[in-house]
């Protein structure tokens, strides 16, 4: 409750904390109706599973290339078969494989794909099915390119590819933009348009956007205003499976965005929402639709290109769903957000930085250990390099193509529990683990507003407290645990206090951030009415 002023009291000092970030980061509201274990804004983290903020790992470009954005990577993939691995992008009007990991690209001759046009490609039979709009269908076993055809039996010229239940499912077909074509089973060359055809909707007007292989023989179709699961039963013929409309009040945006959660389906809505496909299958009869799992920071999603919604890209790796957009004003996709799902869905912010516009995504298991890669916007492949445990990764793992990352952790504001009443600090202490940069600025945010000069630097001695500012330059070696504290006494009085960590290099662990404060009593005007 709030304490009232009395001359006879001495306060002690009350004390609150940000005790770890595992909460992730809520920013579509105001910072101090945050939770314990939520922030406001994080950028270029991961959380760790005891919810410790630490710099993400960097990336490596994988090639020789310089950045060219004429040139774009429209489809990457791994492809695997017995005694060959290779990493297969389609860049400049190419195919290329390469069967290092390194970026040791090859060109595959027999076919021309357009350029700056996005390219499924899928696995199935032994080989790397190719789908491009108005293209053939092509066929890679590792040695040849093969061109499949046209016009039934061949395969349909489609955008849309997938490999499911032992067939290939096309769809995206322009002349028919609400049919999905199946090939024979465990037959990727056979097809029939109009007995292996189904149209989804009966021609209401609402393309197919995205397919995605859900539970058992169930096929997620996302359109463009309305979500459908189909049924395929292997023993029955196309004409018998069974179609189900989900929800007819969203679709999808964008076809690289939906992607396979654990047993659910992930996708970037119609509405600029990301949702869960399960969610909606469990509250389709109800009236009202279910929370969209975005909804923590879905100020992020606010501003996106209308335009270029359609480019978003999202994977599925290693516990966190990884969404690539494109902000308007903004050169391809410039903002990735990252959603911890190990941490109960926990948004770890914006990943953001010059190589991060990524196109589309794939996963290698080169030598059986699973690797990230994606292909940017500026015609380069790169490589997530988390191929290293935390205490023997070098500097290196934390640079992007050679350039520093910055990273950035807010936390929610602290009221020690006196909403009422101002505070005056008294220091905050920062609690890091395994750290390792050369600069760190730590800045107050008074009542929701940042300072404008930072609290420059803190020296490295294991909770020592400094007077700000403090010009000395600030080092973290890499030790497992270290408590740097700032005196504040000097601060003027606020009602809620923050703190912003920024480094501008190398790596940063914030365990948790606490503060002392002095808290002032309320001054009543008849204090005896009161």
């Amino acid at each position: 409750m709030p304490r009232l002023n009395n001359a006879l009291l001495n306060h002690e000092p009350s004390y609150d904390q940000q005790a770890s970030f595992a909460g992730g980061q809520v920013s579509a509201v105001r910072r101090n109706r945050l939770g314990g274990e939520q922030c406001p804004r994080l950028v270029n983290v991961m959380l760790s599973p005891t919810g410790v903020a630490k710099t993400r790992r960097g990336v490596e470009t994988i090639g020789p290339e310089t950045a060219d954005d004429t040139k774009p990577i429209d489809g990457l993939a791994f492809f695997a078969v017995s005694g060959q691995q290779q990493l297969v992008r389609v860049r400049d009007g190419k195919v290329e494989t390469d069967s290092t990991g390194v970026g040791v690209w090859q060109q595959v001759p027999g076919w021309t794909p357009s350029l700056n046009t996005p390219c499924a490609i899928v696995q199935g039979l032994d080989k790397l099915y190719f789908a491009q709009v108005g293209h053939n269908m092509h066929s890679w076993d590792g040695t040849t390119m093969t061109d499949m055809g046209t016009g039934s039996p061949n395969p349909p010229q489609v955008k849309l590819l997938r490999w499911h239940t032992n067939r290939l499912i096309g769809a995206g077909d322009p002349s028919a933009p609400d049919t999905i074509y199946f090939s024979n089973i465990l037959d990727g060359a056979v097809w029939n348009y109009t007995s292996q055809a189904l149209r989804v909707g009966a021609g209401d007007g609402d393309p197919i956007v995205s397919m995605v292989p859900w539970t058992g023989n169930l096929l997620a179709v996302f359109k463009q205003r309305s979500i459908w699961v189909v049924e395929i039963d292997p023993s029955q013929t196309v004409a018998e499976m069974t179609i189900r409309m989900v929800t007819d009040r969203i679709g999808c945006a964008a076809a690289r965005s939906a992607v396979l959660v654990g047993g659910d389906v992930w996708f970037l809505a119609s509405d600029n929402t990301v949702r869960s496909l399960e969610r909606i299958f469990e509250g389709q009869d109800s009236a009202v639709a279910p929370t969209p799992l975005s909804q923590p920071v879905q100020d992020e999603l606010e501003d996106l290109d209308p335009w270029y919604r359609f480019e978003a890209a999202a994977v599925y790796y290693q516990g966190r769903y990884l969404l690539a957009v494109r902000p308007k004003d903004q050169l391809r996709q410039s903002r990735v957000l990252s959603c911890n799902t190990t941490l109960g869905g926990a948004w770890e912010g914006r990943w953001s930085g010059t190589p991060w516009r990524p196109l589309c995504w794939c996963v290698s298991v080169f030598g059986g250990r699973e690797a990230l890669y994606f292909g940017g916007a500026d015609g380069r492949v790169y490589r997530l390099m988390d191929d290293e445990p935390d205490n023997t990764a070098s500097a290196a793992y934390y640079l992007d193509g050679g350039a520093a990352i910055e990273t950035l952790i807010e936390t929610r504001s602290m009221d020690f529990g006196e909403p009422l009443n101002a505070k005056r600090p008294l220091h905050v202490e920062l609690e890091v683990g395994e750290s390792a940069t050369t600069g760190v600025e730590l800045t107050l945010i008074r009542d929701e507003q940042a300072d404008e000069t930072p609290l420059e630097t803190v020296n490295e001695g294991l909770q020592q407290v400094m007077v700000p500012p403090v010009t000395v330059p600030f080092y973290l070696s890499d030790k497992p645990l270290r408590r740097l504290a700032v005196e504040l006494a000097h601060e003027p009085p606020q009602r809620e206090w923050g703190l912003r960590v920024r480094s501008v290099d190398g790596r940063i662990a914030v365990r948790r951030v606490m503060m002392s404060a002095q808290i002032e009593t309320l001054r009543m005007v008849n204090p005896e009415t009161f």
